[in-house]
């Protein structure tokens, strides 16, 4: 219906019949009530409803294996947190599925602070723990136990370095007295225990056998004066005096 000169051209519409256009219209109406009657309206429903129900079921297997990553992949990571527990103590660094993980700084009510490593909400690893009364051990840590290598400073000035077990002095390290003694050797629930050398400030060395901080058994007394003794040896814990028992 367009000139060349794209103008519309009136004249060549058709004119505007209502009559062909209500015949359309019961026409229409006509082959609607005709498939209306043809159509098994209960299946239809059902169909829909099993429809409905398989997307509904896609919907939800979608999200649970969603949750699934999403718990797999978060699982894997850590997170920093701040916690302020009830009893008055705080935490700050990583946490992993509700647990402390990682590296992280713990404040006690009490004053001791504690900052390193965390594994399953348990200091776990290398870690520092100063005591509010001034004391430091720096070193191993398993499972909130004091284990492997560590050092721990008292405020006496004792210091002992070396190996730990369950929170005790155990195998091999060096004990530095407050007063200037070094005692270099075997250990065992805190004490001398075994093979050891203890180096008296005055210049004596004693090498040889130790039970429960004792110089006991056979060893070597080398003193200052010269005089040196070897053989069996046994000393009191209490008053610190020895008794050579047999040289050789």
């Amino acid at each position: 219906y367009l000139n060349d000169d794209c103008n519309i051209n009136l004249k060549n519409i058709p004119s505007f019949n209502s009559s062909n256009l209500e015949k359309a219209i019961t026409k229409i109406k006509s082959l609607i009530d005709d498939i209306t009657e043809n159509l098994d309206i209960t299946k239809i429903k059902s169909e829909l409803s099993a429809v409905n129900d398989i997307i509904l079921n896609a919907i939800e297997e979608n999200n649970k294996i969603y949750n699934e990553i999403k718990d797999k992949i978060y699982s894997n990571f850590i997170f920093y947190k701040e916690i302020t527990f009830n009893n008055g103590d705080k935490y700050e660094g990583g946490y992993k599925n509700g647990k402390k993980e990682g590296k992280g700084i713990y404040y006690y009510s009490n004053g001791d602070i504690y900052e390193g490593e965390w594994k399953n909400d348990k200091k776990d690893g290398y870690g520092i723990m100063k005591y509010q009364s001034g004391e430091v051990y720096e070193g191993s840590w398993k499972e909130d136990i004091i284990e492997g290598m560590g050092t721990y400073i008292y405020n006496d000035g004792t210091v002992y370095i070396g190996e730990w077990k369950n929170d005790c002095y155990e195998g091999n390290g060096t004990y530095y007295f407050e007063g200037g003694d070094v005692y270099e050797g075997q250990f065992e629930e805190d004490d001398f225990q075994g093979k050891g050398k203890r180096y008296y400030v005055e210049g004596d060395i004693y090498e040889g056998d130790f039970t429960e901080d004792r110089m006991e058994g056979k060893g070597l007394l080398m003193q200052i004066s010269g005089m040196n003794y070897k053989g069996d040896f046994l000393i009191d814990k209490n008053t610190d005096f020895y008794e050579f028992l047999k040289s050789k």
